[in-house]
């Protein structure tokens, strides 16, 4: 695969996990991204750690039924649906959440685990056959990959939470090495360094 990455963020300033810990979802509030999913799996890690919070940015025609259903699991005054905010206000709550969650079912690319990666920010991803983020996430050093049941999310984020610094830590190591092939500036000049070798080889002979 001639394309390695489409980052084309750059570096970001990393910080510690702000206080309260901060579980962050951003994405469109459509049925595909599951975040019922998230909301079901969130009561069960907040009812284990009650400090938790889940802030979801972004909107869209789910947005009156996921309030409605953290309303009804009993988690509304702790998760915060925070529409859409500027762009500098979700870098702020990039750098601070305690991790980054994403349970779509459907994922080209999966930019959201590169982008918490620059900031050295662990992610959880829910497996799904339509879900290219996967394959962006090595278990253990970026985040986590959790089943698609709320039993199996809640773990990853209770297992993100727990050694919070240590994860970041290793956050930060794999986006280091990794920087570059994910970066779409380092794809381009790898398709135009395939287009070069391919006009090389296509090239008329000349005639004697």
């Amino acid at each position: 695969m001639l394309l390695t990455g489409e980052y084309a963020g750059g570096d970001k300033v990393s910080a510690a996990a702000g206080d309260p810990p901060t579980i962050l979802y951003a994405g469109r509030l459509i049925a595909e991204k599951r975040v019922d999913l998230l909301l079901d799996a969130f009561a069960l890690a907040h009812g284990d750690d009650p400090a938790l919070r889940l802030l979801i940015v972004g909107d869209g025609p789910e947005r009156e039924r996921l309030a409605q259903r953290a309303a009804s699991l009993g988690i509304e005054t702790a998760v915060t649906f925070a529409g859409f905010v500027p762009e500098t206000t979700l870098d702020r709550l990039f750098a601070q959440a305690t991790a980054i969650v994403q349970p779509s079912a459907r994922e080209g690319y999966g930019m959201v685990v590169v982008e918490a990666a620059a900031y050295g920010v662990p992610v959880v991803v829910v497996e799904a056959p339509d879900n290219a983020a996967v394959e962006l996430v090595e278990p253990g050093s970026n985040g986590l990959v959790a089943a698609p049941t709320p039993a199996a999310l809640a773990r990853t984020i209770a297992a993100l939470r727990h050694d919070n610094p240590q994860w970041r830590a290793r956050v930060a190591g794999w986006y280091a090495a990794n920087r570059t092939q994910l970066s779409l500036d380092h794809s381009l000049r790898t398709v135009a360094g395939a287009i070069d070798g391919y006009g090389s080889l296509t090239a008329p002979v000349p005639a004697d």
